[in-house]
This record gives C-alpha cells, sequence and structure tokens, in this order.
C-alpha cells in the first residue's frame, strides 16, 4: 500500500517536474544563445564595420550640411540606423546640437485618413511637430515597392512638413524614382552597395511587427539588444577612428 501511494505522488509531481526541467532547459539555452552572440557579432566582417562607419559620418555630415532637425529611422529595418549617425555626430560634432531621433512603424500609417495621422502624430511626436518648419530626413535601410516610404513621407506631409530628405545606405535607380515621385529629396549614403543589403544597421529584431501603433514596441528579449549593438558600434568608431576623421575632413 505504501509503494501505492508513493507511486502516486510521484506521478501527480511528473507535471511539475517536466515543467521545471524545461524552463531550465529554456534558461540555458537563452545562456548559450547570448554567449554565441557575444563570440559572434552583428557586423562580422571589416566591410560590414567600415560600412556602418561610413554610414555614420556621411549622415551626420549630411544632416548638419542641409540643417536637418528631425531623424526619422523606419520601423522595423532601420530601428538601429540611428546608432552610427549619432556616435558619428558626437565624435565630429561635440559641441553642436544634433537632430532629434525618432521612430515611426509604417505598417500602422496604411488606413489613417488625415486627421488620424495628424491626431497620431500629436500624440506621438510633439517635438517632431514642433519642428516641422526646418527639413527633415527619413532613414530606411533599401526601398524596394516603395510602399512604406510612401506612407512615411505622405505622413509627413500631412501634418505639414514639405522639406523631405529620404536617406538610404544605397537607392538604385528604380529606388530614387520613387523618392522623387514623393517630391522628396533622394541621397544615397554610400557610392557602392553594402556588405549586408537591407540589413546593414542589425538590430532588426529589436522591436515587434505590428499594425495598430505608429511606435513600435519593443521585443521583451531581443537580440542583439540595444546595449550590446551599441557597445559593438562603439568597439568600430574606436577601431576606425583614424579613418573616420580621415574621410570625414574630405567631406
Amino acid at each position: 500500500m505504501g509503494g501505492g501511494l508513493i507511486d502516486k505522488e510521484a506521478l501527480a509531481m511528473l507535471p511539475i517536474m517536466m515543467a521545471r526541467a524545461m524552463r531550465d532547459m529554456q534558461q540555458m539555452r537563452s545562456r548559450l544563445d547570448r554567449r554565441m552572440y557575444a563570440e559572434e557579432k552583428v557586423f562580422g566582417s571589416m566591410q560590414a564595420r567600415r560600412d556602418e562607419a561610413e554610414v555614420g559620418i556621411k549622415m551626420a555630415n549630411y544632416l548638419r550640411k542641409n540643417e536637418v532637425k528631425s531623424l526619422v529611422c523606419v520601423d522595423r529595418s532601420a530601428r538601429a540606423g540611428y546608432m552610427p549617425v549619432v556616435k558619428a555626430w558626437r565624435m565630429l560634432y561635440p559641441d553642436e546640437a544634433r537632430p532629434e531621433v525618432y521612430f515611426i512603424n509604417p505598417s500602422a500609417l496604411g488606413g489613417m485618413g488625415w486627421h488620424d495621422t495628424e491626431r497620431n502624430f500629436k500624440m506621438s511626436y510633439k517635438y517632431l511637430l514642433g519642428n516641422r518648419k526646418f527639413p527633415v530626413a527619413v532613414l530606411d535601410t533599401c526601398i524596394h515597392t516603395g510602399r512604406a516610404v510612401k506612407s512615411v513621407v505622405g505622413s509627413l506631409k500631412d501634418v505639414g512638413f514639405s522639406d523631405i530628405h529620404v536617406c538610404v545606405p544605397q537607392l538604385d535607380e528604380d529606388a530614387t524614382r520613387i523618392v522623387k515621385s514623393l517630391k522628396a529629396k533622394p541621397f544615397s549614403i554610400l557610392d557602392r552597395e553594402p556588405c549586408m543589403p537591407c540589413l546593414t544597421f542589425g538590430g532588426y529584431d529589436m522591436v515587434e511587427k505590428q499594425t495598430y501603433n505608429i511606435i513600435s514596441e519593443k521585443r521583451c528579449d531581443p537580440e542583439p539588444t540595444s546595449r550590446s549593438l551599441r557597445i559593438e558600434i562603439a568597439e568600430i568608431f574606436e577601431k576606425l577612428e583614424p579613418i573616420i576623421r580621415k574621410e570625414a575632413s574630405k567631406a
């Protein structure tokens, strides 16, 4: 009888024990994934690192030259695009105020009418709207169909922006044509195709893909994290600083 009771108790505990084992395995996998990421960087090749630094330099120079007050990064692909720009600006122009950075999710703009767009912008981008008389730059990683950039540029126009610059690591003829059709100014940041086209900035999965809010939601456990990506970009700029300053002097 006693043996039977023990068996029943063990049987009752089995689901709990299995759940704990599963949780422990998931935690171990997460730790291993993080360790692998620490060893395998987002910008694994020297060319990818040079691309990242060059994009930051040329964007910083372009924003300064055109007196841009606001930089709008398109979610999700350009979410991390501000990092090399801010790093380059701080290195090159430490005593000058840099443009404010904003993030816009184009997936949530498609069904908005003019009043909805204005209301959403007023709620989410109070300071951005305060600079609508100044040039604004839209940063994306690539343009194919043009659907995302059309949504963002169209919404900026709806709320009163008129001097809009669309900046992409590389713009081909079709992409340039799309930007010009929107009465925006195209800027192809690099004079070549980047090492990681459409993934130039890394950090693609730092936010969730959703269609109900123009500000994307951050993922609970993104890989890479915002902090780890900033550390990696800081290392790139530190190692390439002489080259960065030489290239900046040519601009």
